[in-house]
């Protein structure tokens, strides 16, 4: 089992893979760091990866039609999937 997808089996979205599934999905997988209010996913555009943060945390933020914002901290070892509507790191 390689590095990536050892990694990859501590994910609890993919742990049940099997190693040769794991290998096929790291195959695809490409490691990018963020800084401090970087955007990685916006609502209403369509997403074309699947983010598993693997260390750090992330902040999603969410602006209400009427201006109001709430955040919401989101831990190391987190999946984020087109559910969260725009996330930026914090």
């Amino acid at each position: 089992m390689t590095a990536i997808s050892a990694l990859l089996k501590t994910i609890p979205l993919l742990s049940r893979l099997s190693p040769t599934q794991l290998a096929s999905v790291a195959t695809v997988c490409e490691r990018h760091a963020f800084s401090a209010g970087d955007t990685i996913a916006t609502a209403g555009v369509e997403a074309d990866a699947a983010y598993f943060l693997m260390d750090g945390h992330v902040e999603c933020l969410v602006i209400e039609p009427d201006g109001r914002q709430t955040t919401t901290a989101i831990p190391s070892g987190a999946t984020l999937l087109e559910l969260v509507p725009t996330i930026s790191n914090g």
